[in-house]
């Protein structure tokens, strides 16, 4: 199927300014892909906010579009930072370039942004459940000792959260 063909009326914005949405703001940013990626902050009136950065590689190789702190100060004070966590240490060097991240650095991430609940997203295909439970242990472990106001969890099909301000 062609993009052309999908039964919907898309258009394109340009705009580089904020969105107001009803009780909604909504902002964007570039993130680190190959043939570019755009990420987005939802702050909404009652003081909750969601902010969703996938399919960007933290430390990509060669030119950086976004910087991992200008991320962190995107995402700052998150009440939900959903980002791309795709590959574990392992899997590097044969997938860097592919604009992906890495668990630990999102981890990171989550912490330097100072977010309340930190989802890890965008899984590897290959991996199981048990190899995702494997991550969400490891991660837990992590967010433990280095930032313990943080909630970090594995994204899951089907998965709901409420987000309070």
């Amino acid at each position: 199927m062609r993009f052309a063909d999908l039964p919907a009326r898309v258009e394109h914005d340009e705009t580089s300014e904020d969105l107001r949405i009803g009780s909604a703001c909504v902002r964007h940013i570039q993130l680190n892909h190959p043939g570019s990626c755009l990420g987005f902050r939802i702050d909404d009136d009652d003081g909750s906010s969601l902010c969703y950065l996938t399919d960007n590689e933290l430390d990509p190789p060669g030119e950086v579009t976004t910087s991992a702190a200008a991320l962190a100060r995107f995402a700052a004070g998150a009440s939900l930072l959903v980002h791309d966590a795709q590959y574990v240490r392992a899997d590097m060097p044969a997938k860097r370039g592919w604009g992906h991240s890495v668990v630990d650095e999102v981890l990171t991430l989550g912490k330097d942004a100072e977010a309340r609940i930190l989802t890890l997203h965008h899984h590897e295909p290959e991996r199981d459940d048990d190899a995702l439970d494997a991550i969400a242990a490891d991660a837990d472990a992590w967010t433990r000792e280095h930032a313990p106001a943080m909630k970090v969890m594995v994204a899951r099909e089907g998965e709901e959260l409420r987000l309070v301000g």
